[in-house]
């Protein structure tokens, strides 16, 4: 359960203050996710300096309006819980494959499909809901925590093979950042206690600067502000054999939005009734992943959080 002075119930508004550095907390945390997972799709297939700009411009917006959207909740759509969505971790791979095996349109259009597949399987899956039982919940969340770790222990430790693999001053970085933050979290109450994420990051990056692993020498690069290109490799391309390996990670998709979702809300005291939320939520994962298909980014599959701090609903 959640403790005290951790959490504001979801009913409850929070001064501006506390909420703006909440939020640029949660914007701190998230940012390395789609930077990571654009780099990484970049790298695989082989895209310009211009191309990863105009996708890594058209993630950020995306997930901006996604997260409002599960925030807010518009007419069915959306979990009106404190969730980021960001990339995800294996779709990312299995997108890759499809690109790498036919084209890169092909891949774009099994996000398209996959995300009208949420649409049509939704009714049966909410039928389901009410039969699964505490344990069943226990193990989604179970895997959904076994997944963060796996994800985020690899940006530690780099990839395998790599001249930066499990490099002394990363794992330093990590331990000292997460050293911060617990301390902060335990032995501070009140605004303190909900930023330590925060705190935790800026601790992180001044190590890091210390050591002399931070290089801002291409901030001042590139344009200011950058907006996304509609259908930036053309139309994409339809093909439903291709699809399929996205097709089933929707299921499993679907399955890690009800554990999320219930731990969500459990966590911020909502007062709402979470069998009508988790299909909101899942309304607003196939909205969001077909808007951007047309952009071109991958928020098909997404990593849902809710970090230290209270919600201002």
């Amino acid at each position: 359960m959640p403790q005290p002075g951790l959490t504001t119930p979801d009913n409850d508004a929070l001064p501006w203050q506390t909420t703006l550095l909440l939020a640029l907390q949660h914007v701190l945390v998230v940012a390395a996710t789609p930077i990571t997972s654009v780099f990484l799709i970049a790298k695989a297939l082989h895209f310009t300096d211009t191309v990863t700009a105009s996708v890594l411009s058209a993630t950020f917006l995306m997930c901006g309006l996604g997260a409002i959207l599960q925030s807010l909740g518009v007419k069915g759509v959306g979990a009106r819980l404190p969730f980021i969505m960001v990339p995800g971790g294996a779709p990312i791979a299995i997108f890759v494959a499809i690109a790498l095996q036919t084209n890169i349109q092909t891949a774009i259009g099994a996000v398209i499909l996959t995300s009208l597949f949420y649409f049509i399987a939704l009714p049966i899956f909410r039928r389901c809901l009410h039969h699964f039982p505490p344990f069943i919940i226990g193990i989604m969340l179970l895997m959904v925590s076994i997944n963060l770790i796996r994800l985020y222990g690899g940006l530690i430790i780099g990839q395998p093979g790599s001249a930066d693999f499990a490099h002394p001053t990363s794992i330093i970085l990590s331990l000292g950042t997460i050293l911060i933050t617990l301390i902060f979290a335990l032995a501070f109450s009140g605004i303190l206690r909900q930023l330590a994420v925060m705190f935790g990051l800026l601790a992180g990056t001044l190590l890091g600067m210390a050591l002399g692993s931070t290089d801002f020498s291409g901030v001042s690069h590139g344009p200011l502000f950058s907006f996304p290109q509609l259908l930036p490799f053309g139309w994409p391309i339809f093909d439903l054999s291709a699809s399929l390996p996205l097709l089933i990670y929707a299921v499993i998709s679907m399955a890690e939005a009800t554990g999320q979702t219930i731990a969500t809300a459990e966590i911020v005291n909502s007062t709402q009734n979470v069998q009508q939320a988790i299909p909101r939520t899942i309304r607003g994962d196939a909205v969001m992943s077909l808007l951007g298909g047309y952009f071109w980014h991958l928020l098909n599959y997404h990593l849902r959080r809710k970090y230290w701090g209270g919600t201002h609903h």
